[in-house]
């Protein structure tokens, strides 16, 4: 490996999630990445969390923060560096523990998007079908019961909050802690950890884990949370829609009767009236209604449960009203908001939100002249000529280059003090030979007292003057 592409090694890092292990003093900066690079650099951090110790964690680290460096170049981006150090640092982490970086890579969350809505969507259907047939009593349809009323009034409450929810995110930071976003990522982490515990018992053991389950459902927030919404905004829509059709089949061979009857406002058809002109009376739409007092009061159901004369003959107009509120306030609202909840999905796939080190990030963004280079040579062999030299080779300033006297011979009576953002370049004549028990063991204690790996420069100028050629 040549001197010149070895720009810069990181220090060690920790990347662990603040959440896991309590580690909240580690700033982070929110990145937004492809999916590919996001999920590199969730299984870079899986990967250096299962190295066997924290020798191997810096070694690795450091090497992938070198090569993600020397990669990107000057002047890139926050992502590109992210990006490319996960890549780098995964592919090393595969190459020690030697498994495939392709299957490394592999999403932990598989979402069935298609065939879950549908799901939702004929599930829905057919609960607003039975919930006719369930609160209906026969023929008779109470405008003040369940599920008409209450699916009016449950709908006013959703696109109230939801109204409330886009005119407070004007006001917040875009980045801000969610609830929604929260509480959708924790049920998916519950039901992937079922599924790997589940999958666990009846077959193979699954390839992820449940902590890189946790880390990828962080990461796709956006996603999942865009996925909640659809589901239910889809699932409101086709209640009414199967209420609707169940209204419609059952009115071919039934006479249905409309009226109302409640307990609080058994006397108040003043009341009544008001209720029913705010539920019904704002569509622009035929048949026009009579919502008058004195109207109201003819579709008062008598003691029995039975309908007036008059609110037979009316029946047919409300329920045409009845059908329209449904459609146009329930299910047609409904389903444009999943059409813009399943177009949010569409965008959030394509982008995941990294927690990345603030720290590894300004380390990536310094050139290389910034190293600090430490080498260690014999008294008897530094010279101002060597200094150059060794800086050509590091590819940093002479007057940078710190120099300690240095023997592997004499290692044993003590090792020079090497700082942790220091890389060390160890100066080594080729015509000496190396010996195991001297220079090996010379190295191990360097790489020991080092946070980086070890640079071995050959100095080949003897050889050459002695084996070059004459001219």
């Amino acid at each position: 490996r040549s001197p010149g592409n070895r720009r810069r090694v990181m220090p060690e890092m920790h990347y662990s999630m603040p959440e896991e292990n309590g580690l909240h003093h580690i700033k982070t900066k929110l990145l937004q990445l492809p999916q590919a690079d996001a999920s590199a650099v969730l299984t870079a951090q899986m990967l250096l969390e299962g190295l066997p110790d924290d020798a191997a964690r810096q070694s690795v680290s450091n090497e992938a923060a070198a090569k993600a460096r020397h990669a990107c170049g000057e002047g890139a981006s926050d992502e590109a560096l992210a990006a490319e150090w996960g890549r780098q640092a995964a592919t090393l982490c595969c190459e020690r523990q030697q498994k495939k970086a392709n299957a490394a890579f592999a999403s932990a969350l598989h979402l069935p998007t298609n065939p879950f809505l549908f799901g939702i969507a004929l599930a829905a259907l057919l609960i607003g079908a039975l919930a006719d047939q369930w609160t209906s009593n026969g023929r008779l349809i109470n405008l003040l019961a369940f599920p008409f009323l209450g699916l009016l009034l449950w709908n006013a409450a959703v696109y109230i909050l939801l109204l409330i929810g886009f005119v407070s995110k004007r006001f917040r930071s875009a980045h801000r802690a969610n609830w929604l976003r929260e509480a959708v990522s924790r049920v998916v982490c519950l039901l992937g950890a079922a599924h790997l515990s589940l999958s666990r018992r009846t077959a193979s053991a699954p390839a992820v884990s449940k902590t890189r389950l946790v880390k990828e459902a962080s990461a796709r927030q956006h996603e999942l949370s865009a996925l909640a919404a659809a589901s239910l905004h889809l699932a409101a829509g086709m209640l009414a829609v199967g209420l609707v059709a169940s209204i419609l089949v059952r009115g071919i061979g039934t006479a249905y009767a409309v009226g109302w009857e409640s307990t609080w406002f058994a006397d108040s058809p003043d009341a009544v009236a008001a209720i029913l002109s705010a539920l019904y009376g704002w569509l622009p739409l035929p048949p026009s209604l009579d919502l008058s007092s004195a109207a109201v009061k003819t579709l008062q159901l008598s003691a029995d449960g039975s309908a007036a004369a008059a609110s037979s003959a009316a029946a047919s107009a409300w329920l045409a009203r009845l059908i329209e509120a449904l459609l146009v306030f329930i299910a047609l609202p409904r389903l444009l908001l999943c059409l813009a909840s399943l177009i949010r999905l569409r965008q959030a796939a394509k982008h995941w939100d990294i927690a990345f080190p603030t720290e590894l990030l300004e380390r990536l963004r310094r050139s290389s002249s910034s190293v600090r280079w430490l080498l260690l040579a014999q008294k008897a062999d530094f010279s101002p000529a060597l200094a150059v030299l060794a800086a050509q080779a590091l590819n940093c300033d002479a007057d940078s280059l710190q120099h300690e006297d240095f023997s592997p011979w004499h290692a044993d009576a003590g090792l020079p003090a090497i700082a942790p953002d220091c890389r060390v370049a160890l100066w080594q004549r080729i015509d000496e030979t190396p010996e195991e028990d001297v220079h090996g063991q010379a190295l191990i204690q360097l790489r020991k007292a080092s946070a980086s790996p070890i640079l071995m420069l050959l100095d080949c100028r003897n050889a050459s003057a002695r084996f070059g050629s004459s001219s």
